[in-house]
């Protein structure tokens, strides 16, 4: 599959190129093995969102949302990239709290977790939205 969507387009050196493909294939294997492992049901895959926050319409897609075999939601953000957040500071994360809202919005309640997938280092940071937190960030966005 990796060979059939491949384009080597954007590539000035073969080297480059090599090295990256490499990766890809790594990465690929890293998810397909992580995804295997899973036991949430997938419910959305770039799942549309939009609604409305401090009078501003917010819209976008979330990477991934599941269900849980108890029923509880969570968001899924990949990342190919190094990882830059920690435990501490997704809880600060617009993106992961925008994501957590657009569930409640949705779906009427908060996700169980939100959380970011480097799958470059088959890495999870873990969010868990609390209503407090949710509201804190609300705070944020009318300034």
């Amino acid at each position: 599959m990796l060979e059939h969507f491949w384009s080597s387009a954007a590539y000035a050196s073969k080297q480059k190129e090599a090295e990256d493909k490499i990766q890809a294939q790594q990465m690929l294997e890293t998810y397909l093995a992580w995804n295997e492992r899973n036991e949430n049901e997938i419910i959305g895959a770039e799942m549309k969102f939009a609604f409305t926050l401090n009078g501003r319409s917010v819209t976008g897609f979330i990477d991934r949302v599941e269900r849980t075999p108890v029923g509880e939601y969570v968001v899924l953000d990949y990342k190919t990239g190094y990882t830059t957040e920690s435990r501490n500071s997704i809880k600060q994360n617009i993106q992961m709290n925008v994501y957590a809202l657009a569930v409640l919005d949705k779906f009427g309640t908060l996700p169980h977790r939100a959380s970011l997938y480097y799958v470059k280092h088959d890495k999870m940071v873990d969010y868990i939205p609390t209503q407090d937190l949710v509201e804190e960030q609300k705070r944020d966005f009318q300034k």
